[in-house]
């Protein structure tokens, strides 16, 4: 708000007025509008960002075939709050995990050993959850034609 007296003048005659990217003849119009559009964005952004610290934050899977065992493993999601966190395990042979091979919640580890499933393509997928209730996914990413899977980890067995 500071720089709208600053900057109105400049934007709001020739030759900035002529070059405003915009896409119709009402330039000053639209310019106004794309101000009060952005105030409202650098609120809800930086809201959305102070809503976030409240979260777990996220972290990184891995997996591993340790001779008849597979090996789940992910990076501790640190909680600012210093609130505890426990986490859901989830594998499955579908990024939906419509019918999950394996699932635990409560998970306060960072690495579980199960029974090595048969060779194949396996998804992996570790929701963090703090005491408060709030949740957060892993960095990872599952991309399958145009649709993306996050805090999924896909990974095959020989």
């Amino acid at each position: 708000d500071r720089y709208r007296p600053l900057v109105e003048p400049l934007v709001t005659q020739p030759p900035d007025l002529d070059n405003l990217p915009t896409v119709g003849s009402g330039r000053l119009e639209e310019w106004k509008q794309e101000y009060e559009r952005l105030v409202t964005t650098v609120r809800n952004n930086y809201d959305r960002y102070l809503s976030s610290l409240e979260k777990p934050m996220p972290f990184w899977l891995s997996s591993q075939v340790s001779g008849n065992l597979l090996r789940l493993t992910w990076d501790a999601s640190i909680d600012l709050q210093q609130d505890s966190v426990t986490y859901r395990v989830q594998v499955a042979d579908n990024p939906d995990f419509t019918a999950p091979l394996y699932a635990a919640t409560g998970v306060t580890a960072l690495t579980i050993e199960i029974p090595r499933p048969a060779p194949g393509s396996y998804f992996l997928r570790v929701t963090a959850r703090d005491s408060k209730g709030y949740t957060q996914e892993a960095y990872n990413r599952y991309d399958q034609g145009a649709k993306a899977y996050y805090g999924v980890l896909r990974f095959e067995l020989q």
